[in-house]
């Protein structure tokens, strides 16, 4: 009666036997994908056009020393992934809005106004006409690309920077989902739930731990959120966490104070990253890592959070786990990213005002940053505050008329 379904149901129960069962092949069955693509893959394009971008992407890696040209600081695989998958974008919007193929024969065709604009008009017809950060950034590439790449006259650049200008959302700070998301704790039982959800989820399978990977997983989400609660890092770093480099400790054994320590060149802003764990998430950490961290890796691992083969997790199957183990066991509706701007409401709610110690425990250069995205989150609190101070002036005046 639903296919779809069905084949849902079964792509499910395959994964969770190739998670648990170590005899089953370990295969994860993906569902394919319902969203309508209209990216047109690089091979569709003219040689001439894929060699120009071939010729982008070394520049941005920096793998010419001798380039005068080239970034300052080379830029990150992830960075130049998601800079190529814009590049597409920008071409596959030309491609649909009329012009030939055949025509972009280098980056420099949509750097041109008119098709710039031809481009920017597609995504805004898609967001309704809205302006969104998807379409801001889009403009801003095509204007780098013309300012560092085409090397376009001054004219051409100013004209480019207007588009940008025009469709600037001028939004800063939290979006409205995740506003909305962080209601979720004003709360106090919610907020209860997250932060037992570790050590339950640890008690849990420790009661009847029968040496099942997909048990170790279950570990390894709650040691995640741990860390994330404590040190909330961003989820490139977190799934990258090096066993021998990240993780330091002054001496062994349980006295030792425990640091995980992340060099900047390994961080969105390039700032060094050192969280000193608490106790309790030692103990955490020791716990997987002598029980349920060999049920994980293949062989040797350094990882943290191993994945498949040699690697780390990656972040999408890994943000996925952690928001369905976590929804399972509280009903609360989180992201990998979510952390960050939990932990930032959780500590502003009992320190208003307390900006600058978010700003040095998240990482962030400027306490603008912080304000920009947390001024107001403690607004609730404040609230409630205030109420209580109201309601505290009520009922000591009418004590006072009764007793009068």
């Amino acid at each position: 009666k639903n296919p779809e379904k069905t084949q849902r149901d079964i792509f499910g129960i395959w994964n969770k036997l190739s998670e648990g069962v170590p005899a089953w092949p370990s295969v994860r069955l993906v569902l394919p994908s319902k969203r309508n693509s209209y990216t047109i893959p690089l091979e569709n394009f003219p040689q001439s056009f894929r060699d120009d971008v071939a010729a982008l992407v070394n520049h941005w890696s920096g793998k010419d020393i001798l380039d005068e040209t080239a970034p300052m600081k080379p830029l990150k695989p992830r960075t130049i992934k998601s800079r190529l998958y814009r590049l597409r974008q920008i071409a596959s919007a030309l491609v649909i809005q009329g012009m030939p193929i055949d025509e972009i024969t280098s980056l420099s065709a949509f750097t041109q106004v008119e098709a710039a604009k031809t481009a920017l008009r597609f995504y805004l017809k898609r967001a309704n006409d809205q302006t969104t950060s998807q379409v801001h950034g889009l403009a801003i590439l095509i204007k780098t690309l013309a300012k560092h790449w085409v090397c376009v006259d001054e004219e051409h650049l100013e004209k480019l920077k207007e588009l940008c200008s025009r469709v600037d959302p001028k939004f800063k700070g939290l979006t409205e989902k995740n506003k909305l998301r962080l209601r979720q704790f004003d709360d106090p039982r919610n907020v209860r739930l997250l932060l037992n959800f570790p050590q339950q989820q640890v008690v849990r399978i420790q009661r009847d731990d029968r040496g099942l990977r997909n048990q170790a997983v279950a570990v390894q989400i709650a040691l995640a959120v741990e860390i994330l609660l404590m040190a909330p890092m961003r989820a490139a770093n977190l799934v990258n966490i090096n066993i021998e480099r990240h993780i330091q400790r002054s001496r062994n054994g349980q006295a030792g104070v425990v640091h995980i320590v992340i060099p900047g060149s390994e961080v969105k802003n390039g700032d060094d990253l050192e969280y000193e764990l608490p106790q309790e998430t030692v103990e955490l950490l020791d716990v997987y890592l002598k029980h349920y961290h060999p049920r994980l890796a293949d062989g040797d691992c350094p990882w943290l959070f191993p994945g498949k083969g040699k690697g780390s997790k990656t972040r999408e199957l890994f943000g996925d786990q952690i928001s369905k183990h976590v929804f399972k066991a509280t009903g609360l509706s989180i992201n990998l990213h979510l952390f960050r701007h939990i932990s930032a409401k959780l500590y502003l709610d009992n320190n208003p005002g307390g900006y600058e110690v978010v700003r040095r425990h998240l990482g962030h250069r400027s306490t603008e940053t912080t304000l920009r995205f947390y001024s107001g989150t403690e607004q609730a609190a404040a609230s409630r505050h205030f109420d209580a101070t109201i309601l505290q002036l009520r009922h000591a005046t009418s004590s006072a008329e009764r007793a009068g």
